[in-house]
């Protein structure tokens, strides 16, 4: 097995662990307990605060909830949703998987940085 398909299963297969996990919690994404180890310990939000509630508002249908809970919340929402299925079609056609590719380019790299800053930067509605 080549390494670009071993880095697809991986990245693939957490993409959908983390859907799976998303859609099984969603209920207990408003009233449960409070996870975040950093807002916990130091009573500040990090970049990723208010992202299980927007998945678990986009799992409901409510985009508009989903964008309040967190701006980036359905962007990611959306690639965890894309990297396998760009995958499969890409190995079906015989080219090989393609998300290893786009995560070792700078440009994605950037992508990742500018969005980190973009969720702390980015005004959101969470109430917790």
């Amino acid at each position: 097995m080549n390494e670009d398909l071993r880095t697809a299963i991986v990245v693939d297969g957490a993409a959908l662990a983390t859907l799976v996990a998303s859609f099984v919690t969603r209920a207990s994404a408003y009233a449960g307990p409070e996870l975040c180890l950093v807002k916990r310990l130091f009573k500040v939000r990090c970049a990723g605060c208010g992202l299980m509630r927007s998945f678990a508002s986009i799992w409901e249908g409510n985009l508009a909830e989903a964008f309040s809970m967190h701006a980036l919340g359905p962007v990611l929402f959306a690639a965890l949703v894309a990297a396998p299925v760009v995958d499969a079609i890409a190995i079906a056609r015989g080219r090989g998987p393609v998300v290893p590719r786009i995560l070792g380019t700078s440009t994605f790299r950037a992508m990742v940085v500018l969005g980190v800053i973009a969720a702390i930067a980015l005004p959101f509605q969470d109430a917790r």
